[in-house]
């Protein structure tokens, strides 16, 4: 019998069992002990009862374990693919301007803090997109606002437009309008994405049209009296006209 290329022989031999069986007792147990070495010898390949053993993973185990766990700096497995067949919700959007807020329009306070004199007061307001009030076409949304002060007149008029550039084009085409309509174009101040200005005899007095346009919304200003004639009173009526047109655009004042 050979385990471990160990023959008993040469185990016995190391013993000092062969050839010394002089004793009966004594060579019971150099029997016994040379017996328990040699399968001592025998099972020192194979694991004892109930000890632990390591088997090797399977490719598929391995494979996992590698999509889990990798290297320093591998950034994991690859996001899955999104199903085709599956609907996806669509991007959020802006709601429309469904009404124009009055914050957006000139008031009394603010027209008498930058004009002085008298006090401004509410009052009717009259035409539209006609030779007398002309306005940009187009419009969305429009609201109205006019005041009077002893013989000076202002009234105020907001469109909203479905992009920015398309009351740009507005406004420019308003200048035909005008024209048409008996109006003398002049110089506009340089305010908005857009502006025209022109004036006409009116009775005794003379009235100014500024139309002018940002970010989608149109404001119109026909005046006439003093706040038209002194021109830095004029420019800072449309500045400030058109910063609190801001109120009326789909994002708002930003």
């Amino acid at each position: 019998m050979i385990r471990r290329g160990v023959r008993v022989a040469e185990v016995a031999e190391g013993t000092g069992l062969v050839g010394d069986f002089r004793s009966p007792v004594v060579g019971v147990i150099r029997v016994v002990t040379t017996l328990l070495a040699v399968a001592a010898l025998a099972g020192c390949g194979s694991p004892s009862p109930g000890a632990a053993t390591h088997e090797p993973l399977s490719p598929s185990a391995t494979t996992s374990a590698s999509r889990e766990a990798g290297p320093p700096g591998d950034p994991g497995p690859a996001p899955t693919a999104p199903d085709p067949g599956k609907p996806t919700a669509p991007p959020a959007t802006s709601s429309a301007v469904t009404t124009i807020p009055a914050a957006a329009l000139l008031d009394s306070v603010t027209l008498h803090e930058v004009t002085g004199g008298a006090a401004w007061s509410r009052r009717l307001v009259t035409g539209g997109q006609n030779c007398a009030t002309p306005e940009p076409s187009g419009a969305t949304r429009r609201r109205s606002v006019a005041y009077a002060s002893g013989q000076r007149r202002l009234t105020e008029t907001l469109t909203t437009h479905a992009s920015g550039p398309v009351a740009a084009r507005a406004v420019t085409a308003a200048g035909a309008t005008l024209t048409r309509c008996g109006w003398t174009l002049v110089p506009a101040p340089p305010l908005g994405t857009a502006s025209v200005q022109a004036t006409r005899a009116f009775g005794a007095a003379t009235q100014t049209l500024l139309v002018m346009a940002a970010d989608g919304v149109a404001v119109t200003l026909l005046g006439s009296g003093d706040i038209t004639t002194d021109q830095p009173t004029w420019e800072s009526l449309a500045d400030i006209a058109l910063g609190t047109s801001c109120a009326a655009e789909a994002q708002g004042c930003h």
